[in-house]
């Protein structure tokens, strides 16, 4: 494999990052009449605002939609060179940190699938697919926009597709499993890019995605109870997040791209830093999954949320 050439040869690096097809520039930036998660019409609520950027919450599917989108250009722009500059980033911040959301994600695979193609989507440095899924018959493959983190995840036998869903050129009817780990908020359109995935997968194939849930971002951020618990020291306001989904939102989208919706179950959160903190978070989870568990799934409260689709 060629030093500037991380992908295989059926996926070159493009020379530039286009915009892609799905995207007009202007109308997708400002579209509050219709709903881009559930595609429905109606009113949706200011719950964050900026001096340049709001947050709105569909009144339909309860998504928290930013105002204006970040284009693929612009966030590959960031991410290509900024957003991951070291190993030991690659290390903590997307992986040990991470490691009980990730040992779960990839139980809740092994028990479904024990071999195959996997495509991690945004796999960073690959340590999800290092750590996980090693053994023989899993042939591993990511989709990542950080040149940073890509030459890593190639050097640890990692087949990369450089860039974004909607820029790179996955083959049809290819991998066994997609994930999309901590990723899913970013894309500008959501809908498109997991029609791209479906594409891509076999017909018995599985889609599994991880995401913190809106509500308790927000909490977190934008309230006294979650500042008082340590809260986050970045606001949604000064992420690239487009979207902050709810549990509803995502099983919508999932069956307007061509999904069904299998199983869905709450996560932990990240690694807290101080001790009272992972307590408090350790309680909330505990309590959440005792919910969901007696609600059959239909009552999801986090703080992360992870859902196992398959093709329709």
């Amino acid at each position: 494999m060629r030093e500037l050439d991380l992908a295989p040869e059926r996926t070159p690096v493009p020379p530039t990052w286009p915009e892609p097809k799905h995207q007009t520039p202007g109308a997708k930036r400002l579209s509050p009449a219709w709903c881009a998660i559930c595609g429905r019409p109606g009113a949706s609520k200011r719950v964050l605002a900026g001096d340049e950027v709001e947050f709105r919450k569909c009144a339909c599917c309860g998504v928290v939609s930013r105002v204006p989108l970040l284009l693929p250009p612009e966030l590959q722009e960031y991410f290509a060179e900024s957003y991951i500059t070291t190993e030991a980033s690659l290390e903590d911040s997307f992986g040990k940190r991470r490691e009980e959301i990730l040992s779960l994600c990839a139980a809740a695979i092994e028990k479904r699938k024990t071999s195959g193609r996997i495509l991690d989507v945004g796999c960073a440095g690959g340590y999800f697919l290092n750590h996980f899924f090693r053994a023989d018959g899993w042939e591993r493959f990511g989709v990542e926009p950080s040149r940073f983190a890509a030459r890593n995840a190639v050097k640890s036998g990692i087949e990369i597709y450089p860039g974004q869903v909607c820029t790179v050129a996955l083959p049809p009817g290819f991998f066994d499993v997609i994930t999309l780990l901590d990723v899913l908020y970013y894309f500008t359109d959501p809908k498109s890019d997991l029609q791209t995935l479906r594409r891509s997968l076999q017909p018995n194939g599985m889609l599994v995605i991880e995401v913190p849930l809106g509500f308790t971002q927000l909490l977190r951020h934008h309230t006294g109870v979650g500042r008082a618990l340590g809260g986050h020291p970045v606001s949604p306001l000064q992420r690239r997040h487009n979207y902050l989904f709810s549990a509803k939102s995502l099983v919508s989208l999932l069956e307007r791209a061509g999904f069904e919706v299998q199983e869905m179950w709450s996560l932990p959160g990240v690694r807290q830093p101080s001790g009272l903190q992972h307590l408090v978070h350790r309680a909330y989870y505990s309590a959440s999954r005792l919910v969901a568990r007696v609600s059959n799934s239909r009552l999801i409260g986090g703080p992360n949320c992870l859902v196992i689709a398959r093709p329709r």
